[in-house]
């Protein structure tokens, strides 16, 4: 399951260090700002997380406003897996931007790790309602937690004495092509 979980964290934040929304980037320094980014992504690439989030901390410190920063300190912060640091961090860059559709993912991914599946959805719905344009990368982790919930509802069900719960067989979350597949 934490696999399945990573999958989705890496996917996702990997689209929002490369692709930067101009919503997110507007009255921003992006220039001083791009270097410090690419070297913490090179970091992050290798799995230096700390020196990765070190790096992001720098542009903080020089735009302390800047929602993208803080948007990718807490995408660090969750690939390092310091879960409630990265939703701190998404919160911030939300309140600096809440146009900021990507920090609400982010949001979304960090509160599926910490087991708040209602929070997540709410935070998916919200990226949703601010940038349409990620609909896609939205609707692969909310089919995600929609197959989680059931999973966990049907786990929560009696089972008579002597008999196996159809869960137990299979342990693992679906590959995502095959929920995609799903009527």
């Amino acid at each position: 399951m934490k696999q399945s979980i990573l999958f989705f964290a890496v996917a996702i934040m990997t689209s929002a260090f490369i692709s930067t929304s101009p919503v997110v980037q507007a009255g921003e320094q992006a220039v001083t700002g791009d270097a410090m980014f690419s070297r913490a992504d090179e970091l992050a690439a290798k799995g230096d997380f700390d020196a990765a989030i070190s790096a992001v901390e720098e542009v903080i410190t020089r735009q302390p406003e800047s929602s993208l920063a803080h948007q990718r300190l807490g995408g660090m912060l969750l690939l390092k897996g310091d879960h409630g640091r990265a939703i701190d961090s998404f919160r911030t860059a939300i309140g600096l931007d809440e146009r900021n559709g990507r920090a609400f993912i982010g949001m979304g991914i960090a509160y599926i790790h910490v087991g708040s599946y209602t929070l997540a959805r709410a935070s998916f719905d919200e990226a949703l309602g601010r940038q349409p344009e990620l609909a896609d990368e939205i609707k692969k982790v909310k089919t995600w937690l929609d197959v989680r919930e059931y999973q966990m509802t049907r786990d929560q069900q009696p089972v008579d004495a002597g008999q196996q719960h159809p869960s137990t067989a299979n342990r693992d979350l679906p590959e995502i092509e095959r929920i995609e597949q799903a009527p």
